[in-house]
């Protein structure tokens, strides 16, 4: 018995110090990392600021020949469709692109921490640990020892190796998010030297109604979200239901809107000759024509009936 005593007396006499270590809070005190995150870091915030500014105009496209019900032409539904199709083909290329990116840091970081461990921990009886909680919270920490995050990330800033691939990483092309623009032609109500976009009419005269119109829509396709993940064609089947419930919902507002706009427009002395109604926004290439889409809205928002609009 004094034989295992003793044993055990020995066994943590020379048990090394404790101390704790997370590859998180390393990563954040790392001059390298931070290097290579303003690097990478305007490159993907670029990214999100294209798709953003290119769904919200496919929306709006999408939107505007909805309105235009009936008078949408075959060609102009083709331009809608493949729209939308290039630019969720261009926005899932980005996203695996940043999912590749995201596992290359990990890998290269993992295998820099392993060089950096044996040399650091030497002697300690260190554990990877982070603050939990309310210490989180108070910028405190509730791992016990000694805390080894700054003398690792300092080990990893002098690490050769890590630097190079870092250096590669960033290097790397980013792919772009672009749709190229083209003009469509205008549907005529009084001709086509001119155009007001009908989208921007559906969102300043009827935006209450297209936005309920969409919340259902949205929350439609949201429910059928893991089938359409799975490529199940009774959910397909439902989502393109539900697009079309919405279509012709939107058809319907539209036709009530352009019926009372054109009606406004025509006892109006100052408004536009030869115009027409046009569903693609300039950011995609507009209408051909002049776009006279401001001054329309100033018109028909100082007319006190047509002000009083709402989709039936």
């Amino acid at each position: 018995m004094w034989l295992l005593s003793l044993i055990s007396m020995n066994s943590s006499a020379f048990a090394g110090a404790p101390a704790f270590y997370h590859p998180d809070d390393i990563a954040a005190k790392s001059a390298q990392f931070a290097a290579a995150s303003d690097l990478v870091g305007p490159k993907f915030e670029a990214g999100e600021k294209q798709v953003s500014q290119l769904t919200r105009a496919v929306g709006r496209l999408e939107l505007g020949t909805a309105l235009l019900g009936a008078g949408a032409t075959p060609e102009l539904h083709a331009w809608t469709s493949t729209t939308r199709k290039q630019l969720t083909g261009q926005y899932l290329r980005l996203q695996k692109h940043v999912e590749l990116i995201q596992g290359d840091f990990s890998n290269v970081f993992g295998a820099a921490l392993d060089r950096a461990l044996p040399g650091i921990t030497a002697g300690k009886d260190a554990v990877e640990c982070a603050a939990s909680g309310v210490a989180a919270m108070m910028h405190h920490t509730d791992c016990a020892g000694e805390d080894l995050n700054v003398p690792l990330a300092a080990a990893l800033d002098k690490d050769a190796k890590l630097k190079a691939d870092l250096a590669d990483i960033a290097s790397v092309e980013w792919p772009t998010v672009t749709l190229p623009p083209a003009a469509q032609p205008v549907v005529a109500v009084t001709g086509t030297e001119r155009y007001v976009s009908l989208w921007a009419l559906g969102e300043k005269f009827a935006g209450t109604r297209v936005t309920e119109r969409e919340t259902t829509l949205d929350a439609a396709l949201e429910e059928l979200a893991e089938g359409l993940d799975a490529n199940d064609p009774k959910a397909i089947a439902s989502a393109e239901a539900a697009r079309a419930t919405w279509a012709a919902g939107i058809g319907a507002d539209g036709d009530a809107l352009r019926a009372a706009a054109e009606a406004t427009l025509a006892k109006q002395k100052t408004a536009p000759a030869s115009w027409g109604w046009c569903a693609n926004p300039k950011i995609l290439g507009g209408c051909n024509g002049e776009d006279v889409t401001k001054e329309v809205v100033e018109l028909l928002a100082a007319d006190k009936k047509f002000a009083k609009f709402s989709p039936p």
